[in-house]
């Protein structure tokens, strides 16, 4: 005996895994991880079905180096960022919130500007402008 597939439709789908979070465990006096959790995709017309897939790891190395990809095409750039870089900058990012929300989300006063150091086939550093000295007065 066959039974009949209740709506059954044709037509073209895609299908891509993508990351749905990333998870940073930080341990006292441990190396630090970061695991990407996945999911497969299936879009079929007006419809988005998405279900777990599994996970990757990747353990924080100072000198460790990160090749940059074009989020649209997945290509790589050519530039690179040490894992250091984004350690730095997570924890910029961690800290300038907690002072926000701690301060009663009140902005803080500005740092001191920086200037962009010309970029030669790496991203960008950023190092503070000192300020100027004031000429001696006779």
């Amino acid at each position: 005996m066959s039974l009949t597939k209740y709506t059954e439709a044709e037509g073209t789908a895609s299908t891509w895994t993508r990351c749905t979070r990333a998870f940073i465990n930080n341990p006292l006096n441990s190396t630090a991880t970061v695991t990407f959790y996945e999911e497969d995709v299936v879009s079929l017309g007006d419809k988005v079905i998405s279900a777990e897939r599994g996970s990757v790891s990747k353990q924080f190395s100072p000198t460790g180096i990160i090749e940059i990809r074009d989020p649209d095409t997945g290509e790589l750039t050519g530039d690179t960022v040490s894992h250091l870089y984004l350690y730095n900058i997570l924890y910029s990012l961690y800290i300038n919130e907690a002072l926000l929300r701690d301060n009663g989300g009140i902005p803080l006063p500005p740092a001191a500007p920086a200037t962009v150091v010309a970029d030669v086939g790496n991203l960008a550093e950023f190092i503070p402008t000192p300020e100027p000295t004031p000429e001696p007065t006779v």
